[in-house]
C-alpha cells in the first residue's frame, strides 16, 4: 500500500504544521535553556528531548504527505 497517494484532510497537514513548529521551539528552548546552564531533572530534559523529537517528526509528516485535490 502506498501511503504517499492516501488523500487526507487539509485542516490535519495545518494542525501537523502548527504542532510540529511549536513543539521544536519549545524543545529547542529547553536545550538551549539546557546548554545555558541552567540545571533541570532528569525528566524535564526527557520531556524536552520528546518536544524536540515530536516537533521534527510532526513536520517530517507535514512535508511527506501530499493533499489530493478531488
Amino acid at each position: 500500500m502506498d501511503y504517499n497517494n492516501i488523500p487526507d484532510h487539509p485542516r490535519q497537514r495545518k494542525y501537523d504544521l502548527i504542532f510540529g513548529l511549536i513543539f521544536i521551539a519549545l524543545g529547542a528552548y529547553r536545550m538551549f535553556q539546557l546548554y545555558s546552564g541552567i540545571v533541570f531533572s532528569k525528566f524535564k530534559i526527557i520531556i524536552g528531548v520528546f518536544m524536540l523529537v515530536l516537533g521534527v517528526f510532526k513536520l517530517y509528516a507535514y512535508l511527506k504527505t501530499k493533499s489530493i485535490a478531488n
